[in-house]
């Protein structure tokens, strides 16, 4: 389901939702050209701070986003208590139809709520899926993606990585 961003009179703007979507809605699933569903989660705990009981309500960003920089970019770090995910992945082409706060997260209270970017595989490959944090704030690339661009970090939650 798209956003609910109230889309200007220009010409990118009228072709947002019917041609530039309508056509990313259609012939990316039907190619299979992108490997990835994107999800936007907001994770609520149950109890102060961070406890490991929580409940997940997310919403699918449609049309696919094209996930950049997955392969390679993440790696595995050193840390005090074992391994852990590090790197950075990008998320282009998200729909303009969205508002910042729809694929940002909305204001939430850090100790009981946060907001994650799920990703998961589309194709029946079976690769983990994995949630990941926004790096900074999502800026609207009107001129390459004609669509919403992200940087995201993974992030370290309950159920691990």
């Amino acid at each position: 389901m798209p956003g609910s961003a109230v889309l200007g009179t220009n010409l990118v703007d009228e072709l947002i939702p019917d041609l530039v979507d309508g056509l990313r809605d259609d012939l990316h699933p039907e190619l299979g050209v992108r490997q990835f569903r994107v999800f936007a989660v907001t994770r609520t705990y149950t109890a102060e701070f961070g406890g490991d009981a929580f409940t997940d309500s997310e919403i699918e960003i449609t049309p696919q986003p094209l996930v950049m920089n997955y392969v390679g970019s993440i790696r595995h770090q050193l840390v005090p208590c074992g391994l852990d995910e590090a790197g950075l992945v990008v998320l282009k082409e998200i729909s303009l139809t969205y508002t910042e706060a729809e694929i940002s997260g909305p204001p939430a209270n850090p100790d009981l709520q946060d907001f994650l970017i799920r990703i998961q595989d589309a194709h029946g490959q079976l690769t983990k899926s994995r949630h990941f944090q926004i790096a900074g704030p999502p800026y609207p690339d009107r001129v390459t993606d004609m669509g919403w661009a992200m940087n995201l970090i993974p992030a370290s939650t309950p159920e691990g990585l």
